[in-house]
């Protein structure tokens, strides 16, 4: 049942159900730089807090195991890096990704599915603005 309404993922293994609403609260240590990272800022009027863990459970394959908080989590894909952050106060989402493949030729169409729309709160949300 909590696989079926996006409430948790399942572990490598089969046994073990991941649910992204019970992880830590603090964002772990890792480095970092923003400085060559392709930026994106989704601002809502109201953010659900449930969005950014529907969203870990949609991209569970991307998702680093050791780098996810509640708010907060790393994806890597085909040579790519992605750091999501929520900011439910402030209700606003993050993205960062930076090209780690050393075919370096800027391509980042692979994370093109990242924004938000994708978690089943679209964004044509009246609320949705890109910042």
């Amino acid at each position: 049942m909590m696989l079926k309404f996006e409430l948790a993922f399942g572990l490598p293994g089969g046994q073990t159900l991941l649910i992204p609403d019970l992880i830590s609260k603090e964002q772990p240590a890792f480095a970092w730089d923003d400085a060559n990272a392709l930026q994106f800022a989704y601002q809502y009027s109201v953010l659900p807090r449930s969005i950014l863990h529907r969203f870990m459970v949609r991209q569970h394959q991307r998702v680093d195991e050791k780098i996810r908080w509640r708010t907060g989590v790393m994806l890597n894909h085909d040579g790519f890096t992605a750091l999501v952050k929520a900011d439910i106060k402030a209700a606003t989402i993050r993205i960062s990704i930076v090209d780690n493949s050393v075919r370096g030729d800027g391509d980042r169409r692979q994370f093109s599915t990242l924004p938000p729309g994708i978690c089943g709160y679209p964004r044509h949300h009246p609320g949705y603005q890109t910042a």
